[in-house]
C-alpha cells in the first residue's frame, strides 16, 4: 500500500499493474509473460480477501483526482510548487506542494511516507 500511495501521489502518470488492488501475486512469478494462466489470471476472490487494500487504493486514487496538485503539467510547475523536506530521517521521504499546485484548491499539500516499521515523529 505504501508503494502504490507513492506511485499515486507521484508527478505524471502512474502505472498500476493490474489487481495490484487485490495483492496479486503472480506466484512469485516476476517475468510471466511467457506463463500460463494459473499465474496471470486475476483471481477476482482476492478482492474479498484483500478489500482494505482495495478500499485504500480507491481513497487515493480519489484523492489524485480531485487534487490537480498530484498531476501537474510541466517540469517547471514541479520545480515552483514541489519541496522536498531537508530534515532527512532514515526510512523516510517527504515533500511538500506549495501554493495551490496546479490550481489545486488546497493551498499546501504535505506528504509524508514512512517506510519503517516503527512509527515516527516528524
Amino acid at each position: 500500500m505504501l508503494g502504490g500511495a507513492l506511485v499515486l501521489t507521484s508527478q505524471g502518470i502512474p502505472f498500476l499493474h493490474a489487481g495490484v488492488e487485490m495483492a496479486r501475486t503472480k506466484l512469485g512469478d516476476h517475468n510471466s509473460y511467457k506463463s500460463d494462466d494459473r499465474i496471470n489470471q486475476i483471481e477476482w476472490s482476492r478482492k474479498n480477501t484483500y478489500f482494505d487494500v482495495f478500499q485504500y487504493y480507491q481513497s487515493i486514487i480519489q484523492l489524485r483526482k480531485a487534487h490537480p496538485a498530484f498531476r501537474m503539467t510541466s517540469a517547471d510547475q514541479i520545480r515552483e510548487h514541489l519541496v522536498f523536506s531537508s530534515e532527512y530521517q532514515m526510512g523516510v521521504v517527504s515533500y511538500v506542494l506549495i501554493n495551490h499546485a496546479n490550481d489545486d484548491k488546497w493551498r499546501t499539500i504535505l506528504l509524508i511516507f514512512n517506510g519503517n516499521r516503527n512509527a515516527n515523529s516528524f
